[in-house]
C-alpha cells in the first residue's frame, strides 16, 4: 500500500512543509490558533485499507500577506484513527488499521472579509502513517509500520464568529474527503504598560 520511495508528492510536501517553517519565523503578524474535530472518509485506494477516520486538530493561522488582506496561511497538525477494515479470504481474516498524523501548511482566502463568511482552502500535507496488521492466518503474527506520504487538499470552508468548519477533498496517496469542525480560540489582550 505505501511505497518507501521518495515520490514528487512526498518532495513537494517536503518543500511545502520546510517553507511554513521559515514563513512563521520570519513573519510578524496576527495569529489565530484553533483546535476541533475532524472526520475522514478515505477514497480511492485508501479506502481497501482503511475505514472512517476520527481525530482532532491544532491549526495556526496567520494574517500574514498585507497586499491581500483576504488572505492567510498557517501551519496544521493532528492526528486521526481510522476504523479498522477487515479482509477475509479463504477462512482467514487480517484486520487493518490505520492511524494518521497530518502535519501541513494551509491557504485561506476569505469572499467577504477576513476571518468571516464562506472561503476557500488549499492544504499542503504530510501525513506519517502508522499501519498496524493482524492476521489468524497460521504461523503469522502482527504487524506494525510507518511511512509518510505527501498530498494536496482543495475546499470551501465557512467561518462564523468563533465556530469554523471546513469541507476538503486530499489528493494523493491517501486521497480521501474531510470535515473539519473548529473553535477559533479568544486573542490574547496586548499588554498595558503604565
Amino acid at each position: 500500500m505505501f511505497n518507501p520511495k521518495l515520490s514528487n508528492m512526498k518532495k513537494i510536501g517536503l518543500v511545502l512543509l520546510i517553507g511554513a517553517c521559515q514563513l512563521l519565523t520570519h513573519l510578524h503578524a496576527e495569529a489565530q490558533v484553533s483546535l476541533g474535530a475532524e472526520l475522514d472518509f478515505p477514497t480511492g485506494d485508501f479506502a481497501l485499507g482503511a475505514g472512517t477516520g476520527f481525530g482532532g486538530y491544532f491549526a495556526y493561522d496567520l494574517n500574514a500577506y498585507k497586499r491581500i488582506p483576504k488572505m492567510n496561511s498557517g501551519l496544521i497538525l493532528g492526528y486521526t484513527r481510522m476504523a479498522a477494515v477487515t479482509t477475509k479470504a479463504g477462512g482467514y481474516s487480517i484486520i487493518t488499521s490505520t492511524s494518521l498524523v497530518p502535519i501541513g501548511i494551509t491557504l485561506k482566502f476569505y469572499f467577504t472579509e477576513f476571518g468571516k463568511g464562506l472561503y476557500a482552502l488549499a492544504d499542503g500535507i504530510t501525513y506519517f502513517s502508522i499501519v498496524t496488521s493482524t492476521s489468524n492466518v497460521p504461523g503469522t503474527s502482527s504487524e506494525s509500520g510507518g511511512d509518510y506520504t505527501a498530498g494536496i487538499g482543495l475546499g470551501l470552508g465557512f467561518r462564523a464568529g468563533k465556530i469554523d468548519a471546513s469541507l476538503r477533498y486530499n489528493i494523493g496517496d491517501l486521497s480521501l474527503v474531510g470535515i473539519r469542525l473548529g473553535y477559533v480560540l479568544p486573542e490574547r489582550a496586548a499588554k498595558s504598560t503604565n
